[in-house]
């Protein structure tokens, strides 16, 4: 929760590269290390909102498409907070938006045929930033 806040305070305050590392590794990341599948269900979007700001639009349909198909499967649904993150970024409109309806349903389609273990290898191939998103204080203890 800590690193989602982190998260959303980053994207808020304009750093998108600390946003989306709080993001994706602290967030989706941590959710596959302690193999908690219903989080990493649910934090799906946030990696389709990660696509978008690296502009990388039909990953983030393909994102999405794995999101809705696996969300129904495990009976998953975000918390109220969350939810209002990504109701206010709406990562699968805005993917919508910016792709041709063929590409984008073509994309929503891959996604949709995706096991969650690939698409969550799909949200954290966005974290380009790494440990250098981080503040210096939060990499440093990760090395000890």
């Amino acid at each position: 929760m800590t690193a989602g806040s982190l998260g959303r305070a980053y994207l808020e305050a304009g750093d998108r590269d600390r946003a989306i590392h709080y993001f994706l590794r602290g967030v989706v990341g941590l959710a596959r290390e302690v193999d908690d599948q219903g989080a990493m269900t649910m934090t799906l979007p946030i990696g389709a909102i990660a696509a978008l700001e690296l502009g990388r639009p039909e990953a983030a349909a393909v994102i999405m498409g794995a999101s809705e198909t696996l969300s129904r499967a495990y009976g998953i649904r975000p918390p109220i907070g969350l939810n209002q993150v990504f109701t206010r970024f709406d990562p699968l409109a805005r993917a919508r938006a910016e792709l041709d309806p063929a590409a984008f349903e073509a994309a929503l389609q891959r996604g949709r045929a995706m096991r969650l273990d690939q698409a969550v290898s799909l949200v954290l191939e966005m974290d380009t930033a790494g440990d250098s998103a981080a503040p210096a204080s939060v990499a440093g203890q990760r090395s000890r």
